[in-house]
């Protein structure tokens, strides 16, 4: 029940309001129930129990959870300057789908394949089969990746005096095939180095092959060669 001060003096009134336990006045929240003291209300912020919203009036502030952190659902207003990059802050690199980064070389020009340092230029694996039967599958050819260094398959050469199809592989898989016809060429070239790459960049184990088959009803001649280059 409210007190009527009207008839009270001030003294009085600031004895009725003071506590003696806590040495202060009582004071307490109105929220539209006047005879309720306090008023029910809870003033004490508790991050478990209590939240806060933030917004312009008209829409809030929202947040997102990723990996177990929430952050706040942010845009970029102004476009970024990319004239502000600093070599000695800032890092751009270059990367193809396979992670092979661009690389530059100290006087800041760019790796091209006429710039690859190569220990060993010109290298070739060739190797010649006589008198193969129709129907057989069969390897002319064969060279296997060392370490220590990057190996690039840059090109395969084969021919024959018979019509056959060749396969390039790589572990045993066909990554490249061509076949020979009756009024053309007996010989075919695969290529894979270029202007500004070198070669398919093999890894330290890989077995690359050159196999050969015929559907002639005599026996065939057939030569291959694997040209590769080595870079340390």
């Amino acid at each position: 029940m409210a007190v009527d001060t009207k008839k009270i003096d001030g003294f009085q009134v600031l004895k009725s309001v003071f506590d003696i336990d806590k040495n202060c006045l009582r004071v307490c929240i109105v929220d539209g129930t006047p005879d309720t003291p306090g008023g029910g209300l809870e003033v004490v912020i508790d991050h478990t129990n209590d939240s806060i919203r933030l917004g312009d009036g008209s829409k809030l502030v929202t947040a997102t959870t990723d990996t177990g952190k929430t952050g706040i659902d942010s845009y970029v207003i102004n476009t970024v300057d990319i004239r502000d990059l600093d070599s000695s802050r800032d890092n751009i690199a270059i990367v193809d789908s396979n992670g092979d980064e661009l690389d530059i070389l100290p006087d800041g020009s760019i790796k091209t394949a006429s710039s690859i340092n190569t220990s060993i230029s010109g290298l070739q694996k060739y190797n010649s089969i006589t008198s193969l039967a129709s129907a057989t599958e069969t390897i002319i050819t064969t060279h296997t990746t060392v370490g220590g260094r990057d190996t690039y398959l840059q090109a395969v050469d084969a021919s024959g005096d018979n019509i056959a199809k060749y396969v390039v592989k790589v572990n045993g898989t066909a990554i490249d095939s061509q076949r020979t016809s009756f009024g053309g060429m007996l010989n075919c070239s695969f290529k894979y180095d270029g202007e500004v790459n070198p070669g398919l960049k093999m890894v330290v184990g890989d077995v690359i092959t050159v196999t050969v088959i015929h559907s002639r009803p005599s026996a065939g001649d057939f030569e291959a060669k694997i040209k590769y280059i080595e870079v340390i």
